[in-house]
C-alpha cells in the first residue's frame, strides 16, 4: 500500500469513528482533488455537506472543481450558496463571474468583474478575465487596453501576450498580432495556443509555407491535437497539396470521428482532387453532424452537379438557400440546375434572385442573357 492509499484508508477510518467532524470530510476531499480524482472528491464533499450544508471550505473547493470541469451552472449554484452567507466572498464572486462568462452571459459577468476590480485594482487575473469578457462583447479596443495594462504589471505572462494577439488578429491588425504571438513564444517556444494563432495569422497574410511550418510544429508537439491536424489540412489545401490535405483530415478524424471541420476539409480536397463521389460522402457526414452547414450543402451540390446528378444538386442548392436566402452563388447554381433540367423560366427566376442580391454579379447576368437569347432564337 502506497502513501496515497494509506491516507485514503486513514480518512475512511477517521470517518467511521466520527463522521461529524467536518475537517475530516474537507481534508479527505482535498487529497482526492489534489490527486485529480475530481468526481470522487465531489462525492466526499457532498457526503460532508449532508451533515453541514454551509461548511464554507468544502463549498469553496466543490465550486472550484465544478468550474474546472466545465460544469458552470453547478459551480455558479454553489457560488450563490456561499454568497448567501457572505456576499463579499471574492472567490465565489470570481467563480460566479467566470461561470457567467463561460455560459455567454457577458454583461452580467462584466458587472461582477468591475465590482471586484474596485476592491483589487491591480489584480492581473481579474483584469484578464474582464478583458476576455470585453473581447466577447466586441469591445476590442477596451479589451486591448486592459491587456496592455496587465502586461505592464506582468510582462512575462505568455497567456496575456496570446490574448493580445487574438484581439489584434480579430481586428485584422496582423503584423501587430504576429508580434504579440512571438512575445508569447519567446517565453515558451512550445506554447501551442500562440503557435496556432501565429499559423492562422500567417495564413491570412498569404504566407502559406510559413504557416504550414508552424502547424507542422504543433502536431509534432501534440500529435493528438485534432485542431492541429485540421489546420494542417486547411493550409495544405490552400497550397493545392490535396492528397496530403486529405491525409491530415484523416488524422483528425482518427481522433474525433464527428469533427465536422475535418470532414469538410476532406470533402473539399477530394472535390478539387477530382474525386467528386468521395467528396459527396464527406459532405454528407458534415450535414449529418450539422444540418445547417450551408457551405457543406453548397459544395455537395457542386459535386453532384459535376456528376450530372441534377435533381440531387438542385435539392442541395435549395438547402443552402433555406439556410442562407442571400447566398447569390446558391441562387446562381440553382438556376443552372433548373435550366439543365429543362425548367427554363424557373432558372431565369433563380438568376434574377441572384441579381437582386448583387446587381453586378456577372455570372448570373451572362447566364440569364444566354438563356434569353436561346429562347428568342426558338420563338
Amino acid at each position: 500500500m502506497n502513501k496515497y492509499q494509506e491516507s485514503i484508508a486513514t480518512f475512511n477510518k477517521a470517518l467511521d469513528m466520527d463522521e461529524g467532524y467536518m475537517e475530516t470530510w474537507f481534508n479527505f476531499g482535498t487529497i482526492l482533488m489534489n490527486n485529480g480524482e475530481f468526481e470522487k472528491a465531489i462525492e466526499i464533499y457532498d457526503r460532508g455537506l449532508k451533515i453541514n450544508a454551509n461548511y464554507d471550505k468544502i463549498l469553496n473547493n466543490k465550486m472550484i472543481i465544478l468550474n474546472s470541469l466545465g460544469r458552470h451552472m453547478e459551480s455558479m449554484d454553489v457560488a450563490n450558496k456561499i454568497l448567501q452567507n457572505n456576499r463579499k466572498n471574492k472567490a465565489a464572486l470570481t467563480i460566479k463571474a467566470d461561470s457567467l462568462y463561460q455560459m455567454g452571459y457577458y454583461q452580467e459577468s462584466l458587472e461582477i468583474f468591475d465590482k471586484l476590480l474596485k476592491g483589487d485594482p491591480k489584480n492581473v487575473y481579474l483584469f484578464n478575465l474582464k478583458a476576455a469578457v470585453l473581447f466577447e462583447l466586441g469591445r476590442y479596443q477596451e479589451s486591448l487596453e486592459i491587456f496592455d495594462k496587465s502586461l505592464e504589471i506582468d510582462p512575462k505572462n505568455k497567456e496575456i501576450w496570446y490574448f493580445k494577439g487574438q484581439n489584434l488578429q480579430v481586428t485584422m491588425r496582423y503584423d501587430e498580432s504576429l508580434k504579440a504571438y512571438d512575445k508569447a513564444l519567446e517565453i515558451d517556444t512550445n506554447y501551442l495556443p500562440a503557435l496556432t494563432g501565429k499559423g492562422i495569422v500567417l495564413a491570412y497574410m498569404g504566407r502559406s509555407l510559413e504557416s504550414l511550418e508552424i502547424f507542422n510544429k504543433t502536431v509534432i508537439i501534440n500529435p493528438d491535437s485534432k485542431e492541429g491536424w485540421v489546420n494542417m489540412a486547411s493550409i495544405l489545401f490552400s497550397l493545392r497539396r490535396y492528397e496530403e490535405s486529405i491525409e491530415s483530415s484523416e488524422r483528425a478524424l482518427k481522433i474525433d470521428q464527428n469533427n465536422k471541420e475535418a470532414w469538410f476539409n476532406k470533402g473539399l480536397a477530394l472535390k478539387y482532387w477530382n474525386r467528386p463521389q468521395q467528396s459527396i460522402s464527406a459532405f454528407e457526414r458534415v450535414v449529418e453532424i450539422d444540418p445547417k452547414d450551408s457551405e457543406a450543402w453548397f459544395n455537395m451540390g457542386h459535386s453532384l452537379g459535376i456528376l450530372n446528378r441534377k435533381e440531387e444538386a438542385l435539392i442541395a442548392f435549395e438547402k443552402v438557400i433555406e439556410i442562407d436566402p442571400n447566398n447569390k452563388e446558391a441562387w446562381y447554381f440553382k438556376g443552372l440546375a433548373l435550366v439543365n433540367l429543362g425548367k427554363i423560366q424557373e432558372g431565369i427566376y433563380a438568376y434574377d434572385k441572384a441579381l437582386e442580391i448583387d446587381p453586378n454579379y456577372s455570372l448570373a447576368k451572362e447566364k440569364k442573357e444566354f438563356v434569353n437569347s436561346l429562347l428568342n432564337n426558338q420563338s
